[in-house]
């Protein structure tokens, strides 16, 4: 079957996916990583996709995927899905915030019971009909484990390959237990599921060292490109500030730091981020010209130059201190606007509940309760407006 990706869903043979909508979900995402899940429920696909669908289970996966290559989707690929924190991957937390989640039916963990095998919520499961393998490790303990079918393994793959088709930030794929944290809290996909030969699919990828990442973004800065937190991570401004800096080298734009991009970041050839007209740029860019020089060490120092144009002196510039100063003011102000998002959701669903018949009733009570506490804590005072408004 071929799969592929269009607007953040999937389509198989063409057509899209069923879609079952889950309310535990979060905000966009730039995916990373693929992880890899077992259910650990019964033989049915639906157990799972009905638990996500409810907001009490407060988990979730972009996709659950049946033993017999049934596919359900449950959240667009490029938003946040709640199916393994707390986490931990290539020295990042939250993997829920850069990672698409995949549950594959299969029971888990199985403990053995004469000759068959006991799952968690009590189902006994025959070893012969199942095929189930024993295995004993001190990863995975001692336990029978259900192979994966033919039928999930091979739209698995397809759904990995569409992915990494779709999205070129994705650069590894892991097991939940791969990522879990502390280590060892999970066993999924347990280990009749190939990771090694999942990762073969990613053709080359592989994740950045922590240390060139953070010279990579050191230089961007030095530059004008604005990669965020000089943290070794290669987050959605990082992309961002390398997809500006390939289109203005005339580079393949992939927003990763290939070898192309290294390049040209290392040995100081790369052009700057142009700063437009004098009405465009910075205040203390006006009449200065900056040059960023490589020292020993390997890192730049940019010094400011007066421009022949205009005498007057530019102060200098700390491009990481600038860049500090912008991201909080952008934190500010997404702050308050999530403030006023929520205040605004909370007005409107007031202002719905109290047009329905249970809403009435409920501002009927409390306005007459208000009215009884009045009249208690305050009698003299009532009293002394009765008598104000009798007659002489």
């Amino acid at each position: 079957m071929q799969y592929q990706v269009l607007n953040d869903r999937l389509l198989s043979g063409g057509r899209a996916v069923p879609f079952v909508p889950t309310p535990n979900q979060g905000g966009r995402i730039e995916p990373a990583l693929i992880v890899v899940h077992f259910t650990a429920d019964h033989l049915d696909p639906k157990d799972s996709v009905n638990w996500f669908a409810q907001k009490k289970s407060k988990v979730s996966a972009h996709i659950v995927l049946g033993r017999d290559g049934e596919i359900t989707q449950m959240v667009d690929f490029d938003r946040r899905a709640f199916h393994c924190d707390p986490s931990e991957w290539n020295g990042r937390r939250g993997v829920n915030g850069f990672s698409i989640g995949i549950e594959v039916d299969n029971p888990g963990a199985l403990r053995m019971r004469g000759k068959d095998g006991a799952a968690w919520f009590g189902t006994l499961f025959d070893r012969e009909q199942y095929e189930l393998v024993e295995h004993k490790s001190d990863k995975y303990g001692h336990a029978l484990w259900m192979p994966y079918t033919e039928a999930q393994l091979d739209a698995l793959r397809g759904i990995i390959q569409a992915l990494l088709r779709a999205y070129p930030s994705i650069i590894d794929i892991r097991g939940h237990d791969e990522i879990c944290v502390p280590a060892k809290r999970k066993n999924d996909p347990g280990p009749l599921m190939d990771m090694d030969g999942l990762r073969t699919l990613l053709d080359g990828r592989a994740p950045d060292d922590v240390k060139d990442v953070t010279k990579a973004q050191k230089w961007l800065v030095a530059l004008g490109y604005e990669p965020g937190d000089i943290d070794g991570q290669i987050s959605v401004r990082t992309r961002s500030a390398l997809r500006i800096f390939q289109e203005q080298n005339g580079l393949l734009i992939t927003g990763n730091l290939d070898t192309a991009t290294w390049q040209l970041l290392s040995d100081g050839t790369g052009k700057r981020m142009p700063t437009g007209n004098r009405e465009a740029a910075p205040a203390q860019q006006v009449g200065a010209e900056f040059v960023a020089k490589r020292t020993s060490e390997g890192t730049f120092v940019t010094t400011v130059v007066e421009a022949a144009a205009d005498p007057t002196p530019a102060l200098p510039v700390d491009p990481l201190s600038a860049l500090d100063t912008a991201d909080k003011a952008i934190a500010h102000a997404e702050k308050g606007k999530a403030v006023v998002d929520r205040s605004t959701g909370i007005l409107d669903w007031l202002i719905a509940y109290l047009q329905t018949p249970q809403g009435l009733r409920v501002a009927l009570t409390l306005t007459a309760c208000i009215v009884v506490w009045l009249a208690v804590h305050h009698r003299e005072r009532f009293a002394r407006l009765l008598r104000l408004g009798k007659p002489a």
